[in-house]
């Protein structure tokens, strides 16, 4: 299902790109986006994330810091020749677009998704991890649409300063629920304590995911902070 969906998002995307952009590096980026979310939903991580938290966390991390600035990015140059034509549309995307609403929406979805009664839910239930999963992804790509200039979001980031402040307090997020996790003496989530056999073995796997969660926060700012940085 979810490889019909990204076949289906290529074909779509490469149909209106043709029309109204043909620049090369849009194309690639929408489909290496695709490409970032085959990766977390369709490859072994995704049975490895029902019984490792720390594969779980990599299939956030991929979905949320490398599938959605891509997919952004893909999808700039197409969404700014057809947004305009819709009318209340292009209202309400200017409105979610604005720094202070999404940086809020992804930091809300990031910690509620991680609150340990919602993810073991979402464990036990498949429509629900999907759910989960695509929630995570349509955050993370209006956090990062302030940097690529949707709407008049680009607006609030247009000194060097909004646009490392921005990025250090969103992937800040990250490295703070990833401290959490790696710092706990006990296992937060009861679904991997039965899926390991045991607390201890469910402590060691959470503390590595919270590890990855805290390197690839500081890692995604130390790439993108010379990227988003402008009139230098």
């Amino acid at each position: 299902m979810l490889v019909a969906c990204l076949l289906s998002a290529a074909i779509i995307h490469a149909a209106i790109w043709w029309q109204h952009s043909r620049r090369p590096l849009s194309l690639a980026a929408w489909n290496a986006g695709l490409l970032a979310v085959a990766i977390a939903g369709c490859s072994i991580l995704d049975p490895l994330s029902d019984v490792r938290l720390a594969a779980h966390m990599v299939q956030h991390e991929v979905l949320t810091f490398a599938a959605a600035p891509l997919l952004v990015a893909g999808m700039r140059p197409v969404t700014l020749a057809v947004l305009p034509r819709l009318g209340p549309v292009a209202r309400w995307g200017h409105w979610v677009t604005r720094p202070r609403i999404a940086w809020g929406v992804a930091a809300v979805t990031l910690w509620a998704w991680h609150w340990p009664p919602a993810y073991d839910v979402a464990l036990a239930h498949p429509a629900v991890h999907d759910i989960e999963h695509a929630t995570l992804l349509a955050a993370y790509a209006l956090y990062w649409s302030p940097f690529v200039g949707f709407g008049h979001a680009v607006a609030a980031l247009r000194t060097d300063a909004t646009r490392i402040l921005y990025l250090a307090t969103g992937g800040t997020q990250s490295g703070l629920l990833g401290a959490v996790l790696a710092f706990r003496h006990t296992p937060s989530y009861p679904h991997y304590v039965d899926a390991l056999g045991g607390g201890a073995s469910a402590l060691g796997d959470q503390q590595l995911a919270g590890l990855i969660m805290l390197v690839s926060g500081a890692a995604v700012f130390a790439l993108a902070a010379p990227l988003v940085l402008r009139g230098k």
